[in-house]
């Protein structure tokens, strides 16, 4: 149902872009593109999600896993493949959790999925937080005065990354106060993820090393956006793409589309707006970012057919656990 739900979003939002656009400045803004530029967009955001792998692997080694650095690009790149392939913003998280949890580095099952789930959270939250400190700082330095709405909408999705933050210590300790609370049997997962989450806080280097990829990652995908831009010659300050960016891509996020189709056109359509940036051209540049994205992601194919890893099927594992007469492990503590 919430499939049709998103489906239904997305063409809502979509028919309503078309209904208001001249398409004949679309095909125009397509006729400037400047083709060195996206090429160079496409193999920067390469180099970027090679170095989010790279951090994901050091937040999975926190939580105890192996594995060599090619591993992790090949499960991180198949990852972005199945988020592009299924109707939602996460399911390549899902994909990573189930490659992680059932092979590390030395080969056989392990059945941790909770800490496989913990690294992938921490791989989120690491890169959400980066990105909303991006948008804060570049709100700040942006030459161009910002309307009283985008300020007041960089203000709220940070205070609301930093109630965010707090979950984790809020929940560790509330079930210590009430450690009832703790052992119920639909808490126990919360509990075990907030200890897990906790852990991390022992790790200050790989965090440290996280963070700095976040930095180099987030800045990199702002960077896209520019030579985007360019690509389509906006007269854009390269500092606002440092804003946009991250705000439509938390924007995407939204559970009301599809994949973000829709959501994504409509927020470069209105934050490109303070600048005089027509809704042809709004578009067009969120055209052409999904798609060196989209091109990128395809990449995880070759992955997941050439590579020599177990392929994604849920459903044939489940029948293959029925037929065995064996229990899926449980989560790990």
């Amino acid at each position: 149902m919430r499939k049709y739900i998103r489906i239904l979003g997305s063409v809502v939002l979509l028919a309503a872009i078309a209904w208001r656009l001249d398409w004949g400045q679309v095909v125009a803004a397509f006729g400037r593109v400047r083709p060195a530029y996206f090429l160079a967009a496409v193999l920067l955001y390469v180099v970027l999600q090679v170095s989010s792998a790279l951090r994901w692997r050091l937040l999975a080694q926190a939580q105890g896993f192996d594995g060599s650095p090619l591993r992790y690009v090949a499960y991180y790149f198949i990852g972005m493949f199945f988020n592009l392939a299924l109707p939602t913003s996460v399911g390549g998280d899902v994909v990573r959790v189930w490659y992680l949890a059932g092979q590390d580095g030395s080969g056989p099952r392990t059945g941790r999925r909770l800490a496989a789930l913990t690294s992938v959270l921490a791989d989120r939250v690491n890169g959400v937080v980066v990105l909303v400190v991006l948008a804060c700082t570049s709100a700040l330095l942006c030459p161009t005065p910002l309307p009283e709405w985008v300020v007041w909408t960089v203000g709220g999705i940070a205070t609301a990354t930093a109630l965010g933050l707090s979950a984790v210590p809020v929940l560790r300790a509330v079930f210590a106060t009430y450690p009832r609370l703790g052992a119920a049997p639909k808490l126990q997962h919360l509990r075990r993820l907030a200890d897990r989450g906790w852990s991390y806080c022992d790790w200050p280097v790989e965090v440290t090393a996280a963070t700095l990829l976040s930095i180099v990652v987030q800045v990199g995908n702002a960077a896209v956006g520019y030579l985007i831009g360019e690509a389509l010659g906006l007269p854009v300050p390269a500092v606002y793409y440092g804003l946009i960016v991250p705000l439509v891509a938390l924007l995407a996020l939204v559970p009301i589309s599809l994949n973000g189709m829709g959501l994504r056109e409509a927020g470069y359509v209105v934050l490109f707006a303070p600048l005089g940036i027509e809704s042809a051209a709004a578009v067009t540049f969120g055209l052409l970012l999904f798609a060196a994205t989209a091109a990128v992601s395809l990449g995880g194919v070759g992955f997941y057919l050439l590579g020599r890893y177990p392929r994604f099927r849920p459903e044939a594992a489940a029948a293959r656990t029925a037929a065995s007469g064996r229990q899926e492990p449980p989560l790990a503590a």
